[in-house]
This record gives C-alpha cells, structure tokens and sequence, in this order.
C-alpha cells in the first residue's frame, strides 16, 4: 500500500512497503518473520504467507520491538509457537556477494571465483546444493567463503516507509551554501543550483567560467566520513562500530549509515517542525552545516532506484528489467539493507540510537550513501554541496582531495559560459553498473563502453552451454565489457583452453545463448529492429537511438541497460565469430575495435601455448 502524508508547509510524502529481509527462509512447520516498525506487542496481528493460499495469524509478543525477528514453529500436535529470536548480520554490497552454486557441482568438490581482480579456489561446504547461493565476505585479508543460503521459499513482511521531503529547492540551497560558508567553506559566487530538466536539478554556473578556476572547496571536518561521524556522533558510532558478528570494514559502513540515518531523522523532525533553516551556526557552524545538508539529503527522490523498487514491487522489477540479471542484485542488495538494520537495531539500545530509529531513513542513508559517496584511501565521505554536482561522461570539472589540507576541491576543466551546466565524473561506467549504484543512465550515444554482468543463476541454454566446455571448472562470474578485457572474462577463456576447448567457439555458444532471450523481449523489439535498419547501411554502426521513442524515465533506463548488455554480447560474439572466420572485421561493431584487436592476439596465444594473460584499460 502507498501512504501519503502531506504537511500544509512543507510537504513530507511517506512510501510505505513490505520487504524480504536476506534470511528469510520458510519450510514446512518453520518459519521466521520480522516485526513491523509500526507493531503494537500484544495487539498488533501478522499474517504470514505459508504456500498457496494458507496463511497464519500470529499476535506480536510482548517484549517484542520493531524489527526483531519472530521464529514459528509448528509442534507434532499441529499447534504454532512462536519466539523472539536474534539474526544475522547484513554486509554492504562491496564486500559481501552471493554467488549461486552452478549445476553439477557437489559438497567437496572446488569452485574457481574471480571476485573483482582476486581469484578464489573455494571448496563447496557440505548440505550445499546447485542454486543455494554461497557468502563470499571481504576482509582486508581478502576474499572468503562465510556461509551458504538457501532460496527463500516465501517472503517475509517488514514496513518500510521512504520518507521524500517537497521543499523550495533555491531556498533549500541557499541556506547549505550560507551555512558552509559561515562554516569556511568555500563555494564560488557563481554557481546556482537549479532545474536543467524535467524534474532534474543540477549546478549551473550563473557567469562565466575559466578554465581552472577554482568551484568548491570544503574541508574534512564538515564531511559526513566515518572519521569526522565519530568525533561528533562518538556513542551512535561507537555502538553501532562493535554490533556483533561485523568484521572490521563492515563496522565501519554500518555505523557510517547508522549516524546519516540519524542525522537525516533529525533533519526530518526539523521539516516537520517548520525550523529546518532556522539553526544557529553562530554556537556550532558544523552543526548548522549538517543539519542544512541533510534536509538538502531528505528531498531527494529514490522511489526510481533499482534498490526500493525491488521493495516496492520485486515482480514488477523483474518484468521490467527482463532479460537483464540487474534485477536480482537489486533484490538481494535492497534485502541485504535491511538485514543491516535489522541488526543494528537489535542490539542497540533507544536511548544509543538516540530516538526512533526508522528502517525508512536507515534505508535513505543507505542510498545517499551508495550514490554520493566520495573515497578517500580507506575513508568514504560524503561531502556537502559537492555531491549535487551531477554526472557526464565528458565531464567539465575535476574533483580531487588536496592532499595537504584534506579538503575536496572542484575546479573546472574548460571554460563555460553562463548558463551551463557543471558536471564532474563519478567514473568510467555503462549503463547497467550506472543504474545498479546511482538509480539512472545516460544517453546510449555517450556510454563509455558496453557491459554484460553473468552472476549467479545462469538461464537453461547459457548453462548448457558452460556444461559442454567446462563440465568439472564451474563459472560464477562473467564480466563483459566492450572497451575492456575483464580479469573474468581472461579466467574463463583460459579455463576451456585448459580443459581442450576452443575458446572462441565458447565466445560464440555463450553469446549466441545468452542474445536468444534478449532477441524474444517485446520492449526491445523496435530498438533491436533499428539497430538492425542502420547496419544494414553501416554494419560497424550501433546507432540504435536514432529512431528511439519518448519513454519515460524508468521504462528508458531499463532499455538503455538492456541494449548496453545486448550490444556487449553481439561485439563479443562478433570478435569470436571474426576469429572463426564466421564474420568479416569489416562487419563488426565499431564501438568494440579495441577489444576486437585484444581478443583476437588472445585467441591465437590460447592456439599457441594454452593459456593467455591480459591487463588492459579503457582509453
């Protein structure tokens, strides 16, 4: 259900949503559930879906708090009891993976992972089965196999409500810039923040720029870092620092969210108490500065991120975004979320939480995190004013930290006129890793390069395909990248050489496998239809987008992320196809020369000593 509040001045619209914490598992006679944030212990009534249409009725015990988890079971005289138990903790998206167990693989037997430049040898835990996923956590050690989880047989219903804040944008502004300034900040006079699109702001330079010329300049101590949180906010920190069964790294991204979660709740309370401009920076500027940062925080509007629309609707993601496996890591990392909450909110006490401590804005920390973040060695910041700057490829401002001072500078790298934009770059990425982190994509006729991600759960016909060239060397990641040759992609091509196979022709099948699905999508049939009107005049051309309908926002990412996975899987069929001379160079896409040129020296070291190594960037 979608519940909306609205405040005569300002408004403050609630989302609300049931969600499936990482753990969930039900079984026949067992199953756990989690209270909701809004439960009354020994009034409020949960229904819990157990197969088909059966469902229970079970009363929240007293003693019961929002969050914690319920263990039902069922006894041999068909009655059900239920208990409050404590779960496991979830781990932030980079370091922790599920890595489903691929077909054929037995307890015992060893599983070769590549995961990010690291390979992994691990052996295959007892009781594991094909399609139960394996925990890989990182540590500063390195990669290792914690756990295995099973599929969740049925969803388990926690409320979570998305808090969106509808403030004067300008007015929004001017007081995060007066307060940074007042604080020693500096941001220069002539940049505004304002609408460059339909519902889009962005910074905009009112006068003209010079190259060089210097834009922001904010220092560390106003940064919401780990650092600079557990100075200001050292109990919150603290606690949330040594919840149980969180390595190291993970502390310290749980606790970072967990004071963002804070602070955004205070800046909430400010909104709704009509005060949220009206802070005395005179007795703490920093103070003044979080504050007005977070209410600039709480406007913004994540209801398009892969991430809640799992929690709004997982099946509609799903359809949506089909073929594309981006759904299911948006699944897994929104429920994954939670489970970190979950366990915060556990083990902590109210008055260290330091009042209500909502899922929603632990949930909006969450994701304020994931898209705004700034890295510094160890350190992630977020870092105020800085971070409304938006994305382009060809960016026209550099950021950097100064390295004797701390502070995080913004200088433009060209002249601009009045009137522009500034964009910097959060990175070189293609539309499926832009929407998995930041919840948005780009035009196709800027993307950098092309991607297809394989993880997990591989379809019928593509694990075929793995069975006939690598029946005893499962593969649980494959990484695609047009402009770029992946660690993964050299790790698997490698392995069927090792095995006999011809590696090329494992292209081919792969690809041609994986496009099958791809080809039958009905949402993509008239772009895959003028992809193919412009090759017929320009092979080596991908100018799918010249003929592209007005869609709106959502239903254009996903097809922007579909075609950038679909182009990936054709350049990389095509170079395969190049090598056995099923295709001519002059036939294939353009984008992909580089990568043609790599693979192709590749394939014919595999034919000369077997096996082949590959450190490549992109240009």
């Amino acid at each position: 259900r979608r519940e909306t509040r609205t405040w005569t001045n300002p408004t403050r619209r609630h989302v609300n949503r049931q969600v499936t914490p990482m753990d969930g598992k039900t079984a026949i006679g067992r199953t756990i559930v989690a209270v909701p944030e809004n439960a009354v212990p020994g009034e409020t009534v949960i229904r819990v879906p157990l197969g088909g249409e059966r469902a229970l009725d079970i009363c929240v015990p007293e003693g019961a708090q929002a969050g914690q988890r319920l263990l039902l079971q069922k006894g041999s005289d068909g009655k059900w009891t239920c208990s409050i138990v404590h779960g496991p903790h979830g781990v932030h998206e980079e370091c922790r993976r599920m890595v489903a167990i691929p077909e054929g693989v037995l307890p015992g037997e060893k599983l070769e992972l590549v995961m990010d430049t690291e390979r992994l040898l691990v052996t295959v835990p007892p009781g594991a089965e094909p399609h139960m996923s394996l925990i890989l956590d990182k540590s500063p050690g390195g990669w290792e196999l914690t756990g295995v989880v099973k599929k969740a047989a049925a969803p388990l219903k926690v409320s979570v409500a998305l808090n969106m804040v509808q403030l004067d944008g300008q007015r929004v502004w001017s007081n995060l810039v007066s307060s940074v300034r007042k604080a020693g900040g500096y941001i220069n006079p002539k940049l505004d923040r304002t609408a460059v699109g339909l519902g889009l702001l962005g910074v905009v330079c009112v006068e003209p720029l010079t190259p060089q010329e210097e834009l922001f300049r904010i220092p560390p101590s106003m940064c919401l870092s780990t650092s600079t949180l557990r100075e200001c906010m050292p109990r919150l920190y603290d606690a949330a620092f040594a919840v149980k069964g969180l390595k190291e790294r993970l502390r310290r991204e749980s606790a970072q969210i967990a004071c963002v979660a804070r602070l955004l709740a205070n800046a909430l309370d400010s909104v709704d108490a009509g005060g949220w401009d009206d802070v005395d920076t005179e007795s703490d500027a920093h103070a003044a500065v979080r504050q007005a940062y977070c209410v600039a925080l709480a406007t913004e509007d994540f209801t398009n991120h892969p991430y809640w629309r799992a929690i709004d609707d997982a099946d509609a993601l799903r359809a949506e975004m089909q073929p594309s496996a981006e759904w299911m890591q948006a699944k897994a990392m929104s429920t994954d979320v939670l489970g970190s909450y979950t366990a915060i909110l556990q083990e902590l006490p109210a008055e260290v939480l330091g009042g209500k401590f909502e899922a929603g804005a632990y949930f909006q920390a969450k994701l304020s995190m994931l898209t705004r973040v700034f890295h510094r060695g160890t350190e992630s910041a977020l870092v105020p004013a800085i971070d409304f700057i938006n994305h382009w490829p060809t960016h026209t401002a550099d950021w950097a930290w100064d390295e004797s001072t701390g502070e995080m500078v913004v200088t433009s790298n060209r002249a601009h006129e009045a009137g522009e934009q500034v964009f910097i770059s959060y990175g070189r990425r293609p539309n499926p890793l832009l929407l998995r982190t930041y919840g948005f994509t780009v035009p196709p006729e800027v993307e950098p390069s092309w991607c297809f991600v394989l993880q997990g759960e591989k379809r019928p016909e593509v694990a075929e395909v793995f069975k006939r060239f690598m029946p005893r060397k499962p593969v649980a990641l494959v990484h695609l990248d047009s402009a770029m040759v992946q660690d993964s992609l050299v790790s698997v091509l490698n392995g069927v050489a090792g095995t006999g196979g011809d590696a090329a022709e494992f292209l081919w099948q792969f690809c041609e496998a994986a496009l099958a699905a791809y080809e039958e999508d009905p949402t993509l049939q008239p772009m895959l239809d003028a992809l193919k009107a412009v090759r017929s005049v320009d092979a080596p051309s991908a100018e799918w987008w010249t003929t592209l309908a007005s869609h709106d926002r959502w239903s254009t990412d996903c097809v922007r992320t579909k075609m950038s996975e679909y182009l990936a899987l054709v350049s990389h069929r095509e170079i395969a196809g190049c090598f056995l001379r099923r295709v001519t160079p002059e036939a294939c896409l353009r984008q992909a020369t580089t990568m043609r040129e790599l693979l192709l020296t590749a394939f014919e070291e595999l034919e000369r000593v077997g096996h082949f190594s590959c450190t490549s960037k992109p240009a």
